[in-house]
């Protein structure tokens, strides 16, 4: 049986030791860029930085400083011009305020993660899960919680 903590933290720990080096987004999904960056051509033919990591979350997620909640995915929920401005300011804290390394990663069993950084930072990723329930001839699918 797979063990799906230690796969998690596993894959993940590519990251430790490497810092934040962009902040992005593609509609609500943040991605987060780590390791140096290199210039890559996409397949329209533009031009942009990537990291040697990149990790895309288009689920809960929250960055804390020393406890204190910065953002949530809700920043990312808005126009258009709201997301952009969002992910600009998390590039700021995160990139361009200094390194933010990442030391350590932990995972559960349902998929969470929490990323601990350099300056008290984290990020706790939730994903959504779901459960099966059946209710007499039919059955439905209901959210369930997932912590860390």
């Amino acid at each position: 049986m797979i063990d799906t903590r230690k796969e998690i933290e596993r894959h993940l720990s590519a990251l430790r030791g490497l810092n934040v080096s962009g902040i992005s987004h593609a509609a609500n999904m943040l991605t987060m860029q780590f390791g140096s960056l290199r210039q890559v051509t996409n397949f329209k033919g533009a031009v942009k930085q990537v990291g040697e990591w990149a990790l895309h979350i288009q689920c809960n997620w929250q960055i804390e400083r020393t406890g204190e909640i910065i953002a949530t995915q809700n920043a990312l929920s808005g126009t258009d011009e709201e997301a952009h401005r969002a992910a600009e300011q998390l590039d700021e804290l995160l990139v361009k305020h200094g390194l933010t390394i990442v030391e350590d990663v932990l995972a559960n069993e349902s998929g969470g993660v929490i990323l601990s950084m350099s300056e008290g930072l984290r990020v706790t990723i939730t994903p959504a899960a779901y459960r099966t329930r059946k209710t007499g001839d039919s059955s439905r699918q209901r959210p369930m919680q997932s912590t860390l």
